[in-house]
């Protein structure tokens, strides 16, 4: 059977375990209006599948309001990976990072 993690921004610089075909979604706050949004830092290896990128807007009628970034990836193989998002305006540079989200996944054998 296979897990699904949820992680915020309170899960920030933590390491979590999982196991091959687990499920780790990271759910943030962003303002695409402001122009700011986040980014996945650098490649993401074998390690794990980017399987759904994307902003959900929190209330549909409310100009200029926030929405959520939900980044989800599967688990493909063991071993150990950091993933790095960075909240940034793209066209404005490194400069513009106003955040960054961290955390260490270990992917694991499952216990029989």
């Amino acid at each position: 059977m296979n897990n699904e993690f949820i992680l915020t921004k309170e899960d920030h610089d933590s390491v979590i375990h999982v196991n091959i075909g687990d499920s780790i979604k990271i759910i943030l706050t962003e303002n695409s209006n402001t122009g700011y949004i986040w980014d996945i830092e650098g490649e993401i290896p074998s390690l794990l599948k980017v399987v759904f990128n994307d902003y959900k807007l929190t209330h549909k009628k409310t100009l200029g309001g926030s929405g959520k970034r939900v980044v989800e990836f599967i688990a493909q193989e063991l071993g150990e990976i950091t993933v790095e998002l960075k909240y940034w305006q793209e066209w404005s540079g490194p400069d513009s990072i106003d955040d960054r989200f961290k955390v260490t996944v270990l992917i694991e054998e499952e216990d029989k």
